[in-house]
């Protein structure tokens, strides 16, 4: 966490994300944190929201896409198609959340109107939720093989940008330990 949120080295992946995609510059403060690069600076729990955000991806036809290359890469660790039911079954509740937020933006999308967030009482529960589904899915395919699987096949293809907050540090560790 101190290496992710140092003024010095956000600096440095801010600059190495502008100049690899000749993006125009990120403001002071700007966390980039990108997987293929640095991947030991993402959370698991944002390495498990992107596994199931593209495992279940809501276009049928690119979930197809990205199951394929997950478990391209995921067989060397011992995964395969039964991983896809196991998250399902697990991370049911995660999944029920990722659903309603993306019937919501469509509805939003769609009538203009609505909020795709939950409220705060909503967000903690849904949180607290989530870690329970990690440490199952973790206990289920053993902790150590699961978080290698995370790092090594889903962290690659993840990145976040996160805007200036001196706060991100003490919310990360709170999401991370379940929102308790």
């Amino acid at each position: 966490m101190a290496v992710r949120f140092d003024p010095v080295d956000m600096r440095r992946r801010a600059k190495e994300n502008e100049a690899d995609n000749d993006a125009p510059p990120h403001p002071d403060g700007t966390c980039v944190v990108e997987g293929d690069r640095d991947p030991e600076l993402l959370m698991p729990h944002e390495l498990f929201s992107n596994l199931l955000d593209l495992g279940f991806f809501p276009d049928e036809e690119r979930q197809a896409e990205y199951r394929k290359e997950i478990l391209e890469k995921g067989r060397a660790l011992g995964f395969d198609e039964k991983l896809w039911p196991v998250l399902k079954e697990l991370a049911r509740d995660q999944l029920r959340s990722l659903e309603e937020f993306h019937a919501a933006v469509k509805r939003r999308k769609e009538t203009g109107k609505g909020s795709p967030g939950f409220s705060l009482e909503e967000e903690m529960a849904k949180c607290a939720q989530h870690k329970q589904n990690r440490e199952a899915v973790r206990a289920y395919f053993g902790a150590e093989r699961f978080d290698r699987f995370l790092y090594e096949v889903i962290a690659p293809r993840a990145a976040v940008f996160m805007p200036p907050n001196p706060n991100w540090p003490d919310q990360m560790r709170f999401i991370e330990g379940g929102c308790r």
